[in-house]
């Protein structure tokens, strides 16, 4: 190899590090901007079925059932409120599987209603659950 050739070559896989920069950059840069500013999606109508079911309680209202790979989007966190909108219970799901049916234990709270608010990299879910 000449030094012409080398100096090509080097040149080469330069010009392709910054490319791959600049892409993964732009793909980070899109990936914020859809988590900073999230819409917020209501469901109240979303069920049990023979189907598909994304929220499944059993009879006794002790535990919830949260069907990741039904809802669609893969979740970041979850966060459970109580009436006064305190958090009672705070979970990270990012390193959760898509594909995971979660269960949430609701046995130690009191009897009440609270609201189930599920963070995905495009929305906000909210879900009423009563204990």
């Amino acid at each position: 190899m000449t030094i012409t050739s080398e100096l090509l070559q080097m040149k080469f896989i330069y010009l392709s590090l910054i490319v791959v920069l600049f892409a993964s950059q732009s793909t980070f840069a899109q990936v914020a901007s859809t988590t900073s500013n999230p819409e917020i999606i209501l469901l109240t109508d979303i069920e049990s079925n023979d189907d598909n079911w994304v929220f499944f309680q059993d009879e006794d209202e002790e535990l919830f059932y949260i069907d990741f790979e039904a809802l669609g989007n893969h979740a970041v966190d979850l966060k459970l409120k109580n009436k006064e909108a305190e958090v009672v219970l705070e979970e990270s799901l990012i390193d959760v599987p898509m594909n995971t049916i979660y269960e949430i234990n609701l046995k130690d709270l009191p009897k009440g209603t609270y609201t189930l608010e599920i963070r995905t990299y495009q929305d906000v879910i909210k879900k009423e659950v009563v204990r």
